[in-house]
C-alpha cells in the first residue's frame, strides 16, 4: 500500500511541475509564476527610446505574432513594456544575463547590455500567441536568466550544398531566436568556395 501511495504521490508532482513549465526553449535558469496574468492590448506602449534596434524589433515582432502594432515611446506609462538597460554594477558581471517580468499591465526587461534586452525580447515572444488578437495574456512572472555555456552555436556547410541569402538569413534569425551566439560557416572545401570574388586573393 505505501508503495502505490509513493507512486501516487510522485505522478502529482511531476503533473503539477509539468503544469508550472513555460514553452521557453531553451529553459530559463529561474522562474517564478504568479497567479494573474498582464494584459497586452493596442493601448499597450514599448518603452524605449525610439532609434532603440531592440524596441523597433519587439514593435516588429509583436505585429507580426499578434496584429497589434505598438507605439515606442521614451514617457511612462502604466500599460506597457519597459526595456530598461543598466549600468553594471561589477566588471564581472554576464553580459548575457536579463531579467524579465510581468505584473497587471507591465513587462519589464533588464539587462546589462544589448545582448541581454534581445535574449528577454525572445523569451518575451515564445510567450506571445501566433494569432491575430487584440487582447494578449502573459502570465505574471518573474524571470532571471542568463547562458549556462559562453559558446552556443550552429554549423551550416555550404561547401558541399549550395543555400540562398534569404535562407542563411533565416537561418540566423532562428539562432538568434534560442539565444545561441555564434555561426559557424563553412564557406570552402576541395568541393568548391561559395564567396564571390573579383580577383584571386594574394598569397603573400
Amino acid at each position: 500500500m505505501s508503495k502505490k501511495l509513493l507512486l501516487l504521490s510522485l505522478l502529482l508532482f511531476n503533473l503539477s511541475f509539468a503544469q508550472e513549465q513555460l514553452p521557453l526553449i531553451p529553459q530559463p535558469k529561474s522562474i517564478l509564476l504568479g497567479k494573474g496574468s498582464c494584459t497586452i492590448t493596442a493601448k499597450t506602449t514599448i518603452q524605449a527610446a525610439k532609434n532603440s534596434f531592440e524596441a523597433n524589433y519587439l514593435k516588429e515582432v509583436i505585429k507580426a505574432q499578434t496584429g497589434l502594432d505598438l507605439m515606442i515611446t521614451s514617457k511612462n506609462s502604466s500599460n506597457s513594456i519597459q526595456l530598461i538597460l543598466k549600468s553594471p554594477d561589477a566588471t564581472n558581471v554576464n553580459k548575457e544575463h536579463y531579467e524579465l517580468s510581468s505584473s497587471r499591465n507591465k513587462i519589464v526587461i533588464t539587462a546589462f547590455s544589448n545582448q541581454g534586452i534581445l535574449y528577454g525580447i525572445q523569451t518575451l515572444s515564445q510567450l506571445l500567441p501566433l494569432e491575430k488578437s487584440s487582447e494578449i495574456r502573459v502570465p505574471w512572472m518573474n524571470i532571471s536568466d542568463e547562458p549556462k555555456y559562453a559558446w552556443r552555436g550552429m554549423h551550416l556547410d555550404c561547401a558541399r550544398h549550395f543555400f540562398p541569402k534569404e535562407f542563411i538569413k533565416k537561418y540566423i534569425d532562428y539562432l538568434a531566436m534560442y539565444k545561441m551566439n555564434t555561426f559557424h560557416w563553412h564557406l570552402t572545401d576541395d568541393q568548391g568556395w561559395r564567396i564571390e570574388i573579383k580577383k584571386i586573393p594574394k598569397t603573400d
